[in-house]
Formats: structure tokens, C-alpha cells, sequence
């Protein structure tokens, strides 16, 4: 799996400038853009969005944990949150605690 050191040895450009061209494209040439897009095609250069949402801080996750699933009120929360996330690019996960208070 390519990694953006390889995209930025391909391109001969630096890392910080992949990064800015995939970012910020407004902030690097029209010519050095398209040697990073091109260096990402060639590579198969896919984001890890795991280390994305890392680096930002930000997962738009919403996690939900409820002592039992068959509680019809449980059920229509989640239906409420999902409903009210959705439109905000957000995960939303329900799962079933199973510890003690």
C-alpha cells in the first residue's frame, strides 16, 4: 500500500507538499499539482482515513451505548440520532453495554 513519502518521491516534491497539493490545492502551482496527481495515479496513493481522523482530532463518530437493545425507547433514540446526524456526514454506532454501573 503507497504511503505519501511514496507519492512524494515520485513526484520529486516533499511530503508537505503532497500534502498541500491534496489539501490545499489553491496553495500550490497548477504544474506542481499535476505532478502530485499524477505521482498519486501512478503510485496508488489512497488516504488513510484512519490517520487522517487521527492527526485532525476529529472522528464524527457518535457512539451510543445502551443497557439493552430490546427497550422500544432505546430503539427510537437511535432512530432520533440518526436521523438528526445524517446530514452531517457523521458514524453513528449503537452498541449494548454489558458492564455494571
Amino acid at each position: 500500500m503507497a504511503n505519501i513519502r511514496d507519492v512524494a518521491d515520485s513526484a520529486g516534491v516533499s511530503v508537505a507538499t503532497v500534502s498541500r497539493a491534496l489539501q490545499q490545492p489553491e496553495r500550490v502551482s497548477p504544474k506542481t499539482r499535476e505532478k502530485v496527481m499524477a505521482a498519486v495515479e501512478s503510485v496508488g496513493y489512497k488516504p488513510n482515513l484512519m490517520a487522517v481522523k487521527f492527526r485532525s482530532g476529529k472522528t464524527n463518530n457518535l457512539v451510543v451505548l445502551v443497557p439493552t437493545v430490546a427497550n422500544g425507547f432505546f430503539c427510537a433514540s437511535h432512530q432520533w440520532y440518526a436521523r438528526s446526524s445524517g446530514g452531517f456526514g457523521v458514524f453513528h454506532s449503537v452498541s449494548k453495554h454489558h458492564g455494571q454501573h
